[in-house]
């Protein structure tokens, strides 16, 4: 919050993380962070991206596939507390009505099932897409994608943080 107390674009805000991390830390501590700043009147999301996975934008469509999803990885920078002197991008992206975000941690591919097998990134799109293709509601389309996830894993122990977050543009 007292960032956002500054007024200051996304590129100053992930700057003034850095700085802070680097200084707590003596660059001996490392985080990825994805940081956006949405809209709401124009539907322009903003975003710097330091080395997290990429969020993924569904457009509505027929039949989506891996091909379909739009990844915001145009730019990534160095983690958080890597160097005092990195340099971050800001990024801009033109969002729809009925555009669904995945903002997302590399902890679901790593997800295994009762034979130890991980999900891996094929798995992982594979149940986001199946999930979308069914037409749902935005809760019903989250709630599957979820069961899905449950259903691989067959309450086998998590081996990394398993973090995600949907939003639905309207």
């Amino acid at each position: 919050t007292l960032i956002e107390k500054l007024n200051v674009t996304p590129t100053e805000s992930m700057s003034l993380l850095n700085q802070a991390i680097c200084s707590v830390s003596k660059e001996n501590m490392m985080m990825t962070c994805f940081l956006a700043v949405f809209n709401k009147k124009t539907r322009l999301m903003k975003y710097v991206n330091a080395s997290h996975e990429a969020p993924i934008i569904l457009k509505p469509k027929e039949d989506i596939k891996k091909n379909d999803f739009i990844f915001l990885n145009d730019f990534s920078a160095p983690r958080l507390g890597q160097n005092l002197d990195s340099v971050y991008q800001e990024s801009e992206v033109q969002l729809s009505i009925g555009d669904r975000v995945l903002f997302y941690t590399d902890g679901i591919p790593d997800i295994l099932n009762g034979k130890e097998e991980s999900l891996g990134e094929r798995g992982f799109f594979k149940l986001l897409s199946t999930s979308f293709n069914k037409k749902l509601n935005f809760i019903e389309f989250v709630d599957s994608f979820t069961l899905s996830l449950s259903d691989y894993r067959q309450r086998s122990e998590l081996i990394d943080d398993v973090t995600y977050c949907f939003t639905e543009i309207s």
